[in-house]
């Protein structure tokens, strides 16, 4: 190990301390390892090393490391790779080697270096001499160090010195040497020797349009990737479920066709984020989307999961147990409340903010919340008990909560209605467990129960008659309840004689039970007019002159009828004789 030094380098580079160059080299001449002044410029090198390039149109500056480095990546960052392999140390090559291959090892280092974030050229000694570390040659800079296959390699600068008698800074030979084997590990293939500069050189909010490009087709095109490579696992993995006894695995699966695809894509960002070598804090981020992602995914693997289960209950539950299957819908989205808690925490987790310390003050918090969301919890546990009570059902016709409407969806909170005129009313579940329901769907008969006003003048015949052919058209009527009816004459009005009709239509709905009714109310009004009389108007009325007599000759007939009826033994008056129902069906 070697002493820290003050350049800003990722964690595998080695970092150096700085001295003063002047008191070591003093040090080392009383101590004898150098011969003194005169020979102090022994290390370093008097020839021109990079012949074989072309002479740059501007002197360079590459004085000190810190120009050196500064000036190889802005000429980088042009795509001047011609200019930047001139601060490379190619006296190991040929001039004609030189010119043909010293800007192809400019541009792979350039990109190494700009790939791993490697250098902060502000950190880099400015002095002429550079800095001076135990166990590194006066002349040699170290930048930082790269693993490759398992060996560090050490990217460095070299002090060479000029004929005029200047001295310029260099990336060492050795560096070169071992630029190729960088770009391997560090590289990006192929794709960085032959994509246009231009890519590499323009910038935008920290990234290289290459960079920036690779990123939109990542985002454009990797999730048509990742679907089709989804979709063909879940084939894979379908045709795997289906051979095997359990149903569970197939559930998975289905569950999986569509989630699979996010999970993949977020995987497939990460990798580009990766490959084409963000900055620490860009790279942050995608990986934070990748998890965001993934969790997005797993959540709704999960959702699907929890419907599909909570389907299968519902499937396999009688239809005669109302209690489980009141619950179902409750079960269903309290479980997706929990795995959105979950998630969410997870997601709280993964952008950084601490989840436990944030529940911990939720807890010393909670009495305040328990407070504030009373009437939640209350409409909470209302939905609860209408579940296991199951007063009413999705599309059953209501009164409740003051609204008389059809149930059109039952939520956790509330309970939606819709009223005859067609608005939606939302109904806080508290109140409708809280008061009464009345649900006119679940009616197993629809009563009918007219009362009939006759005129005074209506003889006991008349009324007989009438009272009979009512209780003959109920008797006979499938629609009409048989165990349960009656037709009395009730009374005396103030303008009317009285009957009151009592009996249950059966029928599937309200609609079919009105249909009932109104023919059952037809056949009551043929009877009335074709016994001779009529209804009575509830109203007093003053005669002036002498009243009319009845019509006796309608009259005479029906007192004919009532007789014979009565010696055959059909009249249903006061009561009906046994067997006459079975007679009236078979007329």
């Amino acid at each position: 190990m070697v002493p820290p030094r003050s350049v800003n380098v990722p964690a595998r580079a080695q970092r150096f301390r700085r001295r003063s160059l002047g008191a070591v080299a003093a040090l080392v001449v009383l101590a004898g390892a150098l011969p003194g002044p005169a020979a102090a410029q022994a290390p370093f090198a008097r020839a021109t090393v990079n012949a074989g390039l072309a002479a740059p149109a501007a002197p360079l500056a590459h004085a000190t490391p810190r120009e050196t480095i500064a000036g190889f990546l802005a000429a980088g960052s042009d795509g001047d790779f011609r200019l930047a392999a001139r601060y490379l140390d190619l006296g190991a090559m040929s001039p004609e080697a030189q010119g043909a291959d010293g800007p192809r090892l400019a541009r792979r280092l350039f990109l190494v270096l700009t790939r791993r974030s490697l250098i902060d050229p502000e950190s880099v000694s400015n002095e002429p001499m550079g800095s001076v570390e135990p166990n590194i040659e006066p002349s040699e800079e170290r930048l930082a160090a790269l693993d490759v296959r398992g060996r560090e390699v050490p990217i460095a600068l070299d002090l060479h010195g000029e004929p005029g008698g200047g001295r310029v800074w260099l990336v060492s030979r050795a560096t070169v040497s071992t630029i190729n084997a960088l770009y391997r590990a560090h590289g990006y293939g192929s794709i960085g020797d032959w994509l246009p500069s231009l890519f590499f050189s323009v910038s935008f909010a920290g990234l290289q349009l290459w960079q920036w490009v690779a990123l939109a087709i990542a985002l454009l095109f990797g999730y048509g990737l990742a679907r089709l490579i989804a979709h063909l696992l879940i084939a894979v993995l379908g045709t795997v479920a289906r051979r095997t006894a359990a149903t569970w695995d197939d559930a998975l699966v289905t569950a999986m066709d569509g989630p699979l695809a996010v999970v993949l894509w977020g995987l497939a960002l990460t990798v580009t984020s990766s490959w084409v070598g963000l900055p620490p804090n860009a790279a942050g981020l995608a990986r934070v989307a990748w998890r965001l992602l993934s969790l997005f995914g797993f959540g709704w693997i999960l959702f699907r999961v929890w419907d599909g289960f909570t389907d299968k209950m519902r499937q396999r539950t009688d239809e005669r147990n109302r209690v489980t299957l009141g619950y179902i819908p409750i079960i269903s989205r309290a479980g997706k409340f929990v795995i959105s808690v979950f998630i969410v925490l997870a997601a709280l987790d993964v952008i950084g903010i601490n989840v436990v310390a944030m529940l911990a003050g939720i807890g010393l918090g909670g009495v305040a919340i328990a407070f504030a969301a009373q009437k939640t919890i209350e409409n909470v546990f209302g939905a609860v008990t209408i579940a296991g009570d199951r007063p009413f059902m999705v599309g059953d016709y209501v009164t409740g909560g003051g609204v008389t409407g059809t149930i059109e969806e039952i939520r956790l909170r509330s309970t939606r209605v819709r009223t005859l005129d067609r608005t939606l009313v939302t109904i806080p579940n508290g109140l409708l467990a809280a008061g009464t329901i009345v649900n006119f769907t679940q009616r197993d008969r629809f009563l009918f129960n007219p009362t009939l006003g006759v005129r005074y003048d209506t003889t006991a015949d008349q009324m007989t008659w009438i009272i009979d052919e009512i209780r003959k058209t109920l008797l006979a009527h499938p629609k009409v309840f048989q165990e349960s009816q009656s037709v009395r004459f009730s009374g005396f009005g103030a303008s009317a004689l009285t009957i009151d009709v009592l009996a249950w239509i059966v029928a599937r709905g309200f609609s079919e039970s009105t249909a009932v009714a109104e023919e059952l109310n037809f056949a009551i009004a043929g009877f009335v007019e074709r016994s001779g009389t009529s209804f009575a108007l509830p109203s007093q009325t003053l005669y002036l002159g002498r009243d009319g007599t009845p019509d006796r000759e309608r009259a005479d007939v029906v007192a004919r009828e009532v007789a014979e009826r009565r010696e055959r033994g059909e009249l249903a008056v006061p009561e009906p004789p046994q067997g006459l129902a079975e007679k009236q069906r078979k007329d």
